[in-house]
């Protein structure tokens, strides 16, 4: 008897622009021990699906319109709320796409790891902080009796995502649904949870939806493999033979959509010896204040993030910036952005020196230097419009006439791939992929001279995600903008990037074309993110549990 068995789901919303039939009549089953991945586009209902089972979904506006979804003989869908609580968190754990929103900004990383265990076990708090030290340690996160005196703002976007995951496996659940994440984590974390939820797995026969659009972890992860499209489940099957022989068109698009192991050659940025250099960055420095200083701390404590950094960006190249999380990738761009002080060193935009610059100075700099943000929830304001939004920027530096906002603002939006009808409305009404397409609209809304993309398509589905990356390299070439591109994806940074520089520990280790980069390492450490890529190839599925 499966330990999951899902029948004639449905889901539908009820807005003011009419129903939206989310998920339409799906049914599947788990196995105790296996691992099913759920892929699709943003907006396919996979994270839909997965959310009715939980009855996390605000009624109104969604409603549950059929189905059974019988977890040991218990109907998931016909629990009231005091009998789904006793399941949530504790036999059915959840990892939620978007760290930020699902942490709780005024409690400490410590209080929200042991609430699950406090609440479920009745387990003590000393006992519980015990557990949540040792969990923050199996998931990467170094220092953790120190980072449970932390709050969520004081990690970057990939360790939030790994306090999301601690606290799912925490109370060791029997099923364990998986919503994108591995989607902010750098390659070698990644490849660490999958070891770790391995582990777990078999040790307590863990059953695991995973729901993801990087068919590179499907075919290293799942046993079988969930299809979906506009709702519906188009194709299932084993992950071997769906990946050796895709019955749906659908499912063959998505194959084919996954990054190339290199850059087209028609790509490349070609020097000629004559190229103007956009930007110039010599022996920079910058740090953070920890603890500042007080009466019982006469000194401040401070976290040194980017250290002695020099490197130089030609117009029309795209530099990428790879390395682990809380290497200095993000504190590095920020830096240049002037978002973040230095504490000493040189930036110069096309020869112009611009950390001496006064504040109205910088806000005129804007218009040439434009960050795509990681989390696009968090940079979106939520009292806005999409075309607000967008319309910001261009009033702020008078890019087009106001008579041509409207037609301005549409084409950014078909850029994109997202339809000018939407522009009425809010960052909530949109999915994680397509906040992420807003955030880069707004970017390109004023031709920049450099944009920084910090993880720019990690929120997207690998059809959207190959559309954007085609769309920023079209538009790097046409426009000869010059681009620090950073990701975690090294597949990515292989299929766009020029030059690519590796960052450990605040310092760039490593330098050079990025062929030269990935086919002749010349640091340890750089080889060893280079073998935690995941193959594009599924491993053979002997049985569930093995991956």
């Amino acid at each position: 008897m499966a330990l999951l068995s899902v029948t004639n789901l449905a889901t539908s919303f009820y807005t003011r622009d009419g129903v939206v039939k989310a998920v339409q009549g799906i049914s599947f089953d788990v196995e105790r021990g296996e691992t099913v991945a759920i892929v699709g586009e943003s907006g396919s209902g996979k994270s839909v699906a997965c959310y009715s089972l939980l009855q996390l979904l605000p009624q109104p506006p969604a409603r549950i319109e059929s189905g059974r979804a019988l977890f040991e003989g218990i109907d998931l869908l016909q629990c009231n709320a005091k009998e789904i609580r006793a399941i949530r968190g504790n036999r059915i754990a959840m990892i939620f796409q978007d760290p930020m929103t699902s942490l709780n900004p005024y409690l400490t990383i410590g209080e929200q790891l042991i609430e699950p265990l406090r609440l479920h076990q009745s387990m003590g708090k000393a006992e519980a902080l015990i557990k949540a030290e040792a969990a923050l340690e199996e998931v990467g996160i170094e220092d953790a009796s120190k980072r449970l005196q932390q709050y969520p703002h004081e990690f970057s976007g990939g360790m939030r995502q790994r306090v999301m995951i601690a606290m799912a496996l925490m109370s060791e659940p029997d099923l364990l649904i998986a919503d994108e994440p591995t989607t902010a984590l750098d390659v070698t974390i990644q490849a660490q949870i999958f070891k770790l939820i391995k582990t777990i797995q078999q040790r307590r026969n863990l059953a695991v939806i995973f729901i993801t659009h990087d068919l590179a972890v499907v075919a290293q992860i799942s046993n079988r493999v969930l299809v979906m499209q506009s709702g519906k489940v188009v194709e299932q099957g084993n992950t071997a033979d769906l990946f050796k022989n895709p019955q749906h068109q659908y499912t063959r698009m998505l194959l084919d959509a996954i990054p190339a192991d290199a850059k087209p050659e028609q790509h490349r940025y070609k020097s000629n010896g004559a190229e103007e250099t956009v930007l110039t960055v010599s022996n920079l420095n910058s740090s953070y204040i920890e603890r500042p200083a007080s009466f019982f701390h006469r000194q401040a404590s401070t976290f040194k993030a980017v250290r002695n950094v020099s490197l130089t960006l030609r117009r029309g190249e795209i530099l990428g910036l790879v390395g682990e999380s809380g290497c200095g990738k993000s504190s590095l761009a920020k830096t240049i952005l002037r978002l973040v002080k230095e504490d000493s060193g040189s930036i110069q935009l096309q020869g112009n020196e611009i950390t001496t610059l006064k504040p109205r100075e910088v806000k005129n700099l804007r218009k040439d230097l434009q960050i795509i943000f990681q989390d696009p929830y968090a940079s979106l304001n939520p009292r806005m419009s999409v075309y607000d939004t967008l319309l910001e920027p261009l009033k702020l530096h008078s890019i087009v006439p106001s008579t041509q906002y409207n037609d301005c603002i549409s084409q950014l939006m078909l850029e994109v791939g997202l339809s000018p009808r939407d522009i009425r409305k809010y960052p909530h009404e949109f999915s994680g992929g397509q906040r992420q397409r807003i955030a880069i609209a707004r970017a390109l809304a004023v031709r920049p001279k450099l944009i920084i993309a910090d993880e720019p398509v990690s929120a997207l589905d690998v059809t959207i995600q190959a559309q954007v990356l085609k769309l920023m390299l079209h538009i790097v070439a046409k426009y000869q903008l010059s681009m620090i591109f950073i990701s975690h994806d090294l597949s990515v940074i292989r299929s766009v990037c020029d030059r690519t520089a590796v960052m450990y520990k605040g310092e760039i280790i490593e330098m050079d074309e990025t062929e030269k980069v990935f086919n002749q390492p010349q640091q340890q450490y750089t080889r060893r993110l280079l073998e935690a890529i995941p193959a594009h190839e599924p491993k053979q599925q002997a049985e569930p549990g093995n991956y």
